[in-house]
């Protein structure tokens, strides 16, 4: 019997990716959000052939990343009112969408002290252990480092797979070692953190292609069998990418970055840490969500949409 698959659900990414999509409203109330969310996870269930559970992961705040690095996500600059109103819109719909996932029977789950990257690195580990096939369903190129034989990441907005098999296609590494390495060497502008200067997107890629491991790069240098680039020009004011990289603070920051970056070395929750939201089938309250922000195609297609999450739809008899 093939093994059950597990879709671990990026739940903010996909929201908000629906968020931005074309503004849908029932009277001031905005629900497009809601709307693509929900038909996300039906395409994505159309899409899975056997056996599968979805499992929605929500963000917490990884307060343990902060104390790494004070500065990660320090960068965020307050919103103008138009932002600020457009936050407030996304957050009004963000009860729905997990009022309407527990009435389909989809397991959510959440952290007050962890990001849903950290729980995504968790249960995949957890769940491919338990010998099931994981899909990880986000917009966000963060999980893809969790991508080997048994786990896929899927981009339901954009229609993107990657496996093992396309892997050096789409990311320009030939591992998920060369992958995380390369981020670190990078940085991450959105989450400031800072990289190796002057070794960008193009650069770190080709770097990994010729060193296969940060570490084999540190390793030959503390030996002695290599010797760091300089800089061509002899006017040159500034250090090489090569020479910031072997220097200690150089290495601390490589260091510093897998850590933040690697989900991979997601911790195990503590007990109590993680909330889990088990979900309780109901139908016809999903129906009348459904009637009550006028999603008329999903109300159309009633019996063919709950068939997809496992549920044969019988009218309550009034």
């Amino acid at each position: 019997m093939a093994a059950k698959h597990i879709l671990l659900v990026d739940g903010n990414s996909i929201a908000h990716a629906n968020n931005n999509a074309s503004r849908l409203t029932v009277g001031d109330f905005e629900v497009q959000a809601i709307f693509g969310f929900l038909k996300s996870m039906r395409h994505l269930l159309q899409k899975t052939p056997g056996e599968k559970e979805l499992v929605v992961l929500w963000d917490g705040k990884a307060q343990w990343r902060i104390d790494l690095y004070p500065e990660y996500k320090g960068n965020r600059a307050p919103l103008d009112e138009e932002g600020e109103e457009k936050r407030r819109a996304f957050r009004r719909q963000t009860p729905f969408i997990e009022k309407a996932l527990a009435m389909l029977g989809v397991k959510q789950v959440r952290s007050p002290l962890l990001e849903a990257d950290d729980l995504a690195g968790f249960y995949a580990r957890m769940f491919t252990q338990r010998g099931m096939q994981v899909t990880m369903v986000s917009g966000d190129r963060d999980w893809i480092s969790l991508v080997d034989e048994n786990v896929s990441w899927f981009d339901p907005i954009r229609d993107r797979w990657v496996t093992t098999e396309n892997f050096l296609e789409f990311t320009g590494y030939f591992t998920a070692d060369a992958f995380v390495q390369g981020k670190a060497l990078q940085g991450d502008n959105s989450d400031n953190v800072d990289g190796i200067a002057g070794l960008g997107e193009k650069t770190a890629q080709l770097f990994l292609a010729q060193w296969k491991d940060v570490r084999e790069f540190f390793r030959q240098v503390d030996e002695g069998t290599y010797t760091p680039k300089k800089r061509a020009s002899k006017t040159a004011t500034s250090l090489h990418p090569e020479q910031i990289l072997a220097s200690p603070e150089g290495r601390a920051i490589f260091e510093r970055n897998v850590k933040l970056m690697d989900l991979r070395l997601s911790r195990t929750p503590a007990p109590g840490e993680v909330i889990v939201t088990p979900g309780c089938k109901n139908p016809d309250g999903f129906i009348r969500l459904c009637e009550r922000l006028a999603f008329m195609s999903i109300l159309r297609e009633r019996h063919a949409f709950l068939r997809e999450f496992g549920i044969e739809f019988t009218p309550e008899v009034a």
